[in-house]
């Protein structure tokens, strides 16, 4: 018996249409979903640089960034860009009794220029943040800008 299995030819027996459709379409399929994540792939990295997607995400021309120190947020600047140019940082770590103080650089778009000020925040715990160890998570010309410690912030245009 195993000896008829082997000696049979496969490719002898003809191929119906139906099978020959089948075919077909699972390769159309397979090649369908390559194209898919080749676009998905470069729609990602154009929407990383493109100053639109950033502008559409914002709420009225709010942007904010948060400060993370190991997965915890810390802390939220929040940048206003209509007439007004407030900046404001307010404290998002998880409350508790233990006086933190938090040293961060915001750009004051008033008079064009960094400035550093003081944050003084009450934690559920000590938060020994150093310059290094601070991730952040936001809006991404906001993050290139405290990551890369920029001198200037380039808002996008208001739409």
């Amino acid at each position: 018996m195993i000896y008829s299995i082997i000696n049979t030819n496969v490719f002898s027996k003809g191929f119906s249409t139906i099978e020959i459709i089948m075919n077909i379409s699972f390769i159309l399929i397979i090649l369908l979903i390559i194209y898919i994540l080749y676009w998905h792939n470069i729609n990602r990295k154009i929407a990383k640089l493109n100053r639109c997607k950033i502008n559409l995400n914002s709420q009225g021309s709010i942007y904010t960034v948060y400060g993370k120190y190991n997965n915890t947020k810390l802390y939220k600047i929040k940048y206003d860009n209509t007439e007004n140019h407030n900046v404001s940082v307010d404290c998002v770590c998880p409350p508790g009794n233990i006086p933190n103080k938090f040293n961060i650089k915001a750009f004051n778009t008033r008079t064009n220029k960094t400035q550093n000020a003081d944050k003084y925040c009450n934690c559920d715990k000590y938060y020994n943040a150093n310059k290094k160890d601070m991730k952040y998570s936001g809006d991404d010309f906001l993050i290139d800008y405290h990551t890369n410690k920029k001198n200037k912030l380039n808002f996008p245009d208001v739409i």
